[in-house]
């Protein structure tokens, strides 16, 4: 079986289109494939593999089909992350403004919907682009080159003749990338879970498929056939707005439950006093983050049309979704890998991280302003962005059911006024946050619940 990335090209019979050298008894490092072949003849201790090369003789294009529509654009190995001509971005594809600035290129755009990219090789993934005017080119970032496990080998003697060929000591370079890869569910079972769709009456119906549209444009969900499926809902929030759910009770119970990372609940208590803080949280922390390809199909779900008037469209989540026994877990892990490198440079700050809360505190304003700058970043390269309006900078700070002022740290009032549900769950949420405060009494919250 063979391929051509350009047209179709007639070989007549008998031409000779490659030549294979066997080489046995070849003891030479392979850098590539790991540790030196064995002494035995040609394939005799690896399977065959091969490998395409090409010489960089001009600059290294690649064309990728982004959401279905090809982009050309060059290989950059010095750029942590991907940067598209905003001449080639479709208008209908929303941006946002970014908060930080690419150093070397100008102004930007930077376009916080993730979108799914595949090569010709079958590699895909998904990332989160700047988009820049007046870009002549586009330039393929270093998540998409470790997505590809592209390499880089350089060649020791460049006068080799024909009859040297396998005898080249190759260096093998890999393209780094600090943005944490998807992390992968452990499934009980295989067997395909469908759960029918609930009625809707219009109202509900029609805000579902709006929500829908939304999390189409934004990136979060793709057309499927898998064969899952679990129902979807709406509930319209204090704010009048309508919030899109779905029923994973029937998935949860088949994958392998991975279980809180913290041991307790973390206070900051510890903090010393009059030290420096900036306290963020992180906006849509569970949609910034992508499942693993492969566990897509699971989170499937149907939209009904009204009055039946065309087949339902089916869907499949490619972030995290609400609801999903995992997702505050692999959250947590996802944002402590983005939060490494911080830690490792700022190791005198005193740094909490529970699920999208982050609070920093250090001896003085300006390292924290600088660990705050350098955070900034590091977070936007791994597509998690702060919530501008909920960053605290002054006295008092509300942090995890704690309010830190000037003269001390004492538990958030708690009003009690249970009318509905939303509002239990707010005085359960109290119960949690004031845990820490009453020792090992479970029991008595048992109770109260």
């Amino acid at each position: 079986m063979a391929s051509v990335r350009q047209g179709v090209v007639v070989i007549p019979q008998g031409d000779r289109i490659a030549q294979l050298l066997l080489i046995p008894l070849l003891n030479t490092p392979n850098a590539i494939k790991g540790a030196a072949r064995a002494g035995g003849a040609f394939g005799s201790s690896r399977p065959p593999s091969a490998f395409w090369v090409a010489p960089l003789n001009n600059r290294p294009e690649l064309t990728l089909q982004v959401e279905g529509l090809e982009f050309v654009g060059i290989l950059d190995t010095g750029a942590d992350v991907s940067v598209l001509s905003a001449g080639s971005w479709p208008p209908s594809w929303p941006l946002e403004d970014s908060m930080t600035r690419l150093q070397g290129v100008g102004t930007e755009l930077l376009c916080k919907s993730s979108r799914r990219w595949t090569d010709p090789d079958g590699h895909s993934g998904y990332f989160q682009p700047f988009v820049l005017q007046g870009l002549p080119v586009n330039l393929w970032g270093r998540e998409i080159l470790n997505a590809m496990d592209a390499v880089i080998t350089t060649q020791q003697d460049k006068n080799v003749d024909k009859g040297s060929q396998g005898h080249i000591s190759i260096q093998r370079a890999t393209v780094p990338c600090s943005r944490p890869k998807p992390i992968p569910i452990k499934w009980l079972s295989d067997k395909p879970v469908w759960v029918e769709q609930w009625p809707l009456n219009k109202e509900k119906l029609k805000a579902a498929q709006e929500l829908v549209k939304e999390q189409i444009e934004a990136g979060h969900i793709i057309p499927s056939t898998s064969p899952w499926n679990t129902p979807i809902f709406v509930i319209k929030k204090k704010s009048g707005k309508w919030r899109l759910l779905q029923d994973l009770r029937m998935v949860n119970k088949a994958m392998q439950v991975m279980g809180p990372l913290h041991q307790g609940f973390p206070s900051p208590t510890a903090i010393l006093k009059n030290w420096a803080m900036i306290i963020i949280d992180l906006r849509d922390c569970f949609f910034s983050i992508p499942l693993h390809p492969e566990d897509s199909p699971w989170f499937a779900f149907s939209v009904p049309s009204i009055n039946f008037m065309e087949p339902v469209a089916r869907y499949q989540w490619v972030v995290l979704p609400q609801g999903m026994a995992n997702s505050p877990t692999i959250c947590q892990m996802y944002v402590a890998q983005a939060l490494a490198p911080i830690r490792t440079r700022f190791p005198q700050m005193h740094i909490i991280h529970y699920m999208d809360d982050i609070l920093l505190a250090a001896e003085t304003e300006d390292m924290v302003r600088q660990a705050y700058a350098t955070l900034h970043t590091t977070l936007e390269i791994n597509g998690l962005i702060i919530a501008p309006d909920k960053v605290q900078e002054k006295y008092p700070y509300h942090y995890l059911g704690h309010t830190i002022s000037e003269t001390g740290i004492r538990p958030q009032k708690l009003t009690v006024n249970c009318s509905s549900l939303r509002t239990l769950a707010a005085i359960l949420g109290g119960f949690t946050m004031g845990m820490p405060f009453l020792g090992n009494h479970h029991w008595g919250i048992a109770r109260i619940i």
